[in-house]
């Protein structure tokens, strides 16, 4: 619900692109630079007490918007401010989170066990986005902005309370420092020459490059996409997310179903690159609320089902000392083209429009999936294995 009012908050205050830009580049640039200290600290220090602190700065991010919503109006620095503690606070939970789930389940459980938890999120969403288009109409985004800090409190109360078990075989679940490396750069070092040795994996990472440019360049400005050619409000907003949301949550919980996890490489390259792709012509050739209702949701599962087989690949193949950093560099790789693809966004929407701009990243999209399928390490990526004490055995 506070992704949502943040967005909308801007643009119907501002009515500019530009600031939505602004907000998107400001918590893809504080991603950028928090993601590599975050993958060393949580191979060094406790991972359940990283994702503590991530909870409370979250809120605190949260109560800054909620403050200035409801009591001074728009002031777009302290707005960015709080949006990138907001992006800080996320990095440092996402590879504590990613890193913790192979300590508690066996590998043939582990597809399903990210499939419930991704999807508990995204349910969870697909209920609060609907909800907020209406929230935004009757209520006003400062309820949103409370809502979700709330949330994050009851999320740090709630790892508070997690019980992590330690077993032998299965990694450090986080309890004690990881790495008695002394310097940052060895440790970050380390973590680097590993994943150039896994081809099959850095090509993973570089391919999630010119996806997420290509992303960055569009769902910024799926608002100005609903408010121009679907002439649409706040309320069809919300539903388009929630429609996204519930294909997401789909998409995971379906991974367990299947062998995508053995076919990764494939599943990457045609669903998640190309999928997506062609889905977002679709929704720039006929903006059409249902039709692009539909599409949202095949999106929303196409994303959903490749993140879920990334992740399952990445956590069985990767070293539990190496997960932190991994997660790092992989996140690093994947988001440096975020900020570039926003702003590129951000020009074609107010030269081209925001339907020429859907169109033709649907379109880079599927053509970048064809470069990276060529790659036989990529297209041959079977994430079954589970990573053990030798490097030789997490190669692709």
């Amino acid at each position: 619900m506070a992704s949502v009012c943040v967005i909308w908050y801007v643009y119907y205050t501002t009515h500019s692109a530009v600031a939505v830009a602004f907000v998107a580049i400001a918590e893809s640039l504080a991603t950028i630079v928090i993601t590599l200290p975050a993958g060393v600290w949580v191979d060094r220090y406790n991972r359940k007490r990283l994702m503590i602190l991530s909870g409370l700065l979250a809120s605190v991010a949260l109560a800054i918007l909620t403050t200035e919503a409801r009591f001074i109006g728009l002031f777009l620095p302290v707005a960015l401010g709080a949006v990138i503690l907001w992006s800080f606070a996320g990095e440092l939970y996402r590879p504590a989170r990613y890193s913790v789930m192979p300590t508690l389940v066996d590998s043939a459980s582990l597809a399903d066990a990210n499939g419930i938890n991704e999807s508990g999120g995204s349910l969870s969403g697909t209920v609060t986005t609907a909800v907020a288009g209406a929230i935004i109409v009757t209520i006003g985004v400062g309820f949103g902005f409370l809502y979700g800090l709330a949330g994050y409190l009851l999320a740090a109360i709630l790892a508070s309370r997690m019980v992590i078990a330690r077993s032998p075989g299965r990694g450090d679940a986080g309890t004690q420092p990881l790495s008695t490396k002394p310097g940052f750069v060895s440790d970050l070092s380390e973590g680097f020459r590993w994943l150039w040795t896994a081809r099959g994996l850095l090509l993973m990472s570089l391919s999630a490059l010119a996806f997420n440019f290509l992303w960055a360049a569009v769902w910024p400005f799926n608002v100005v996409y609903v408010t121009g050619p679907l002439h649409g409000t706040a309320l069809l907003y919300g539903i388009l997310l929630a429609s996204y949301s519930a294909g997401y949550a789909a998409g995971n919980v379906s991974v367990g179903r299947t062998r995508g996890v053995a076919y990764a490489g494939k599943v990457w390259v045609v669903l998640y690159g190309a999928g997506s792709g062609i889905l977002l012509v679709l929704i720039a050739l006929y903006p059409v609320a249902l039709p692009v209702l539909v599409s949202f949701g095949g999106v929303g599962f196409a994303v959903g089902f490749g993140g879920n087989v990334w992740l399952t690949t990445a956590q069985n193949l990767v070293p539990p000392s190496l997960r932190g950093r991994y997660f790092a560099v992989d996140a690093l790789i994947g988001w440096l083209g975020n900020a570039p693809g926003i702003a590129l966004g951000a020009v074609l929407v107010t030269t081209v429009g925001v339907v020429d701009l859907f169109l033709w990243a649907g379109l880079a999209m599927v053509l970048s999936s064809v470069l990276f399928g060529s790659f036989h390490s990529l297209w041959r990526l079977d994430g079954t294995a589970r990573a053990g004490p030798s490097r030789r055995a997490t190669r692709t």
